[in-house]
C-alpha cells in the first residue's frame, strides 16, 4: 500500500504547490516568475539525468511531442498564475480538475477513446460539481448563474483556459510516454521548454526589458522561486516513485485530491470562507468524477 500514501503524499503537496504560489506571486510578474521557476526545474533536473540515465528514451518522436509540451508550458504558466494572483485559489484551483472532461473530448477524435458508463457519470458530477465552486444561496439570479461566473470572474477564465489547454497537454503527454516513458518527460521536459520560454520572451519584451525583469524577478522573489521549486519536485517524486507500483491511473486520481487539500488549506491560510462548504462540497465531487473517469 506504499504507492497509495506516496499518492496522497502527491495530491497534499500539490495542494501546497497552489498555495505558495499564491502567497508568492502577490508581488511578482507571473510571467517571469514561470519563468525563473521553470529555470530552476531545469536545475534541479539536471543531477537525474545522470541518475536516471539507464531509464531515459529520447527519439525523434518524443523529442517533437516535448516541444509541442513547452508551447503549452509557455502559454499556460503564466495564465495559472496570473489566475492565482488575482482570484482566491479556492474557486480557481480546482477547476484544473475539469482537465479530464476535455482530455476525454479530444481523445474520442484524436486517439479513438470512448468514455465508459463510468467515465459518463464522472463527467456528470465534475460538471455539478464546478456548479457548486460558485453557488451562493443567497444572491444568485437565476439557476444558471454558477457556471456564468466562471465566464465572467477574470481569475475563472483563465484558469478555465489553462484546463483546456491542459487538456491538449495530456494527449501530448500520452504521445510522449509512448514513444519513450514517464521518467523521461519528467526529467527533460524543462529542458526544451525553457528555451522555448527564452525565445518567446525576448520576442514579446526585447532583450532589454527581458534582461530587466528577469534581473528584478529573481532579486525580489528568489525565496518564493526556489520554494515553489521545491514543492513542486516534492509532487514529482512520489508521482513517478508510485508509477513504479502501481497503475499510472490510480496515481493521477489520487493526485487529484489536491482540490480538496487546496480549499481546506486556503480556508486557513487565506481565510477564503465565503461559501466554503459549498466549495468544499463542489471539489469533492469534482474529484470523485475524476476517479470514476480514471478507473
Amino acid at each position: 500500500m506504499l504507492w497509495l500514501i506516496l499518492g496522497l503524499i502527491c495530491g497534499f503537496m500539490f495542494a501546497l504547490y497552489h498555495i505558495a504560489n499564491k502567497k508568492y506571486i502577490r508581488h511578482a510578474d507571473p510571467t517571469y516568475f514561470a519563468y525563473w521557476v521553470l529555470i530552476f526545474t531545469a536545475i534541479f533536473a539536471f543531477p537525474f539525468i545522470f541518475i536516471l540515465w539507464e531509464h531515459l528514451v529520447l527519439n525523434k518522436m518524443a523529442i517533437l511531442f516535448m516541444v509541442f509540451l513547452g508551447v503549452v508550458i509557455v502559454i499556460t504558466r503564466p495564465m495559472y498564475l496570473h489566475a492565482l494572483k488575482i482570484s482566491n485559489v479556492s474557486k480557481t484551483a480546482p477547476l484544473l480538475t475539469l482537465t479530464p472532461i476535455f482530455t476525454l473530448i479530444l481523445a474520442m477524435f484524436t486517439l479513438k477513446e470512448f468514455p465508459s458508463t463510468l467515465g459518463i457519470l464522472g463527467v456528470i458530477l465534475l460538471v455539478f460539481g464546478t456548479y457548486f465552486l460558485n453557488y451562493s444561496p443567497k444572491q444568485h439570479k437565476h439557476i444558471l448563474e454558477p457556471f456564468v461566473l466562471i465566464f465572467k470572474h477574470k481569475g475563472s477564465q483563465l484558469m478555465f483556459i489553462v484546463a483546456l489547454i491542459y487538456g491538449f497537454g495530456s494527449i501530448i503527454d500520452k504521445n510522449i510516454v509512448l514513444n519513450s516513458n514517464h521518467i523521461t518527460r519528467l526529467v527533460l521536459y524543462s529542458f526544451i521548454a525553457m528555451p522555448m520560454f527564452t525565445v518567446y520572451l525576448l520576442f514579446k519584451d526585447g532583450y532589454t526589458k527581458y534582461s530587466q525583469e528577469v534581473k528584478k524577478t529573481i532579486i525580489g522573489h528568489w525565496k518564493g522561486i526556489i520554494f515553489t521549486t521545491v514543492i513542486f519536485y516534492c509532487v514529482i517524486i512520489p508521482q513517478v516513485w508510485a508509477y513504479t507500483m502501481t497503475y499510472v491511473a490510480y496515481i493521477i486520481s489520487l493526485k487529484r485530491t489536491a482540490a480538496i487539500f487546496t480549499v481546506i488549506i486556503a480556508y486557513f491560510a487565506f481565510k477564503e470562507r465565503k461559501d466554503f462548504w459549498y466549495v468544499l462540497f463542489g471539489t469533492v465531487l469534482m474529484v470523485f468524477g475524476v476517479v470514476l473517469m480514471i478507473i
